[in-house]
């Protein structure tokens, strides 16, 4: 039963984004029943749970757009993993199994040398009180959500874009796993194959960009630790672990608009405020790097950043929550570090 715990910490742990990432059926704006009838491909992917999808944030036209967030093809994702304990047979086996699940995915797994960089890095943590996750793993995502089309020095928020469009391609996924757990008492918990495989495999459905859990189903993204287990039970033994939710969400293109949020009266005063203020910063820095968006099991994040060290941040502080209740939406911004826009 030790394990049984270790697993079931190890999910409560999984955080999100640059929020570190985590579902009922949606209620807060996107319409995922359209996508589908617009997409009977889609559609007809037994066992998909596209629903239960947690989106990402846009500033689009004017308004916060809920959108779909992945990697882009063609080309193999690149994945480098290391640090303490780091255990690569177990590692490839992960990744092999997640790879078969998918149409299209590919990864190419980098040695710690090799100077390309990586879209998907998984850092491992062998100290069971080491600064990470709550459990056993969790996630931090990255995703461009500048207008679709726009070059590095576009318009980066999309006020003006009137394309109706984002990119929604993640830029970089960075995945945090442990090795060891405290136990009982004074006790450290070793992790398994078992279990480090399952952590891993549940991790690389959120580094993909499945903000959230399924709430049904045979998926890496459960909550349910029998059903990961035998899932890394099966990439052990070197079979492909099917993940339809996955399959589903790559066979959308990126920057799929689900829908607009609506946000409270203190919000729309705040983004009104905000987006003036980011008029003033593009102007007099430039364009900056654009948008970057992340979402996880409470909150989301907007982030603007220039080479000079100045950033805006759009906060959602309740993302999650407020959408699947179909609450408008509240939030907050900051500039640089430590300044706090009106309406936080």
């Amino acid at each position: 039963m030790k394990g049984v715990r270790t697993l079931r910490a190890a999910l409560l742990g999984v955080g999100g984004g640059l929020l570190w990432l985590g579902c009922a059926a949606p209620t807060g704006g996107w319409d995922v029943a359209r996508l589908l009838e617009e997409r009977p491909d889609v559609a007809a992917i037994a066992g998909a749970r596209l629903g239960d999808l947690t989106p990402y944030p846009a500033l689009l036209d004017g308004e916060i757009a809920l959108i779909t967030c992945r990697y882009a093809f063609p080309g193999a994702i690149r994945v480098r993993g290391g640090g303490p304990g780091w255990p690569p047979t177990w590692a490839h086996e992960a990744l092999g199994g997640f790879e078969a699940g998918i149409p299209g995915v590919a990864f190419v797994e980098l040695e710690v040398a090799d100077p390309r960089p990586a879209e998907i890095v998984i850092r491992s943590l062998e100290e069971a009180t080491a600064e990470g996750p709550r459990g056993l793993a969790d996630t931090l995502t990255e995703c461009d959500v500048r207008p679709a089309g726009s070059t590095a020095g576009g318009r980066s928020d999309g006020v003006r874009s009137g394309r109706g469009k984002v990119r929604g391609v993640l830029l970089r996924s960075e995945v945090r796993i442990r090795r060891t757990q405290p136990g009982v008492g004074q006790r450290v918990h070793r992790a398994t194959r078992e279990e480090w495989t399952a952590a891993l495999l549940h991790e690389l459905g959120h580094a993909l960009g499945f903000v959230g859990h399924v709430t049904s189903g045979r998926s890496v993204l459960t909550r349910d630790e029998f059903l990961l287990r035998e899932f890394a039970r099966r990439a052990i033994r070197g079979e492909a672990v099917r993940m339809p939710s996955l399959e589903a969400l790559y066979a959308v293109e990126p920057g799929r608009v689900l829908g607009r949020a609506d946000l409270a009266p203190e919000a729309r005063v705040a983004l009104s405020r905000f987006r003036r203020r980011l008029d003033e910063m593009v102007a007099l820095l430039g364009e900056g790097s654009g948008a970057r968006a992340s979402a996880g099991d409470r909150s989301a994040l907007l982030v603007w950043r220039w080479p000079s060290g100045e950033t805006l941040r759009l906060h959602f502080p309740a993302w999650r929550r407020q959408l699947r209740e179909g609450i408008p939406l509240d939030l907050w911004w900051q500039e640089s570090a430590d300044r706090k826009g009106p309406g936080g």
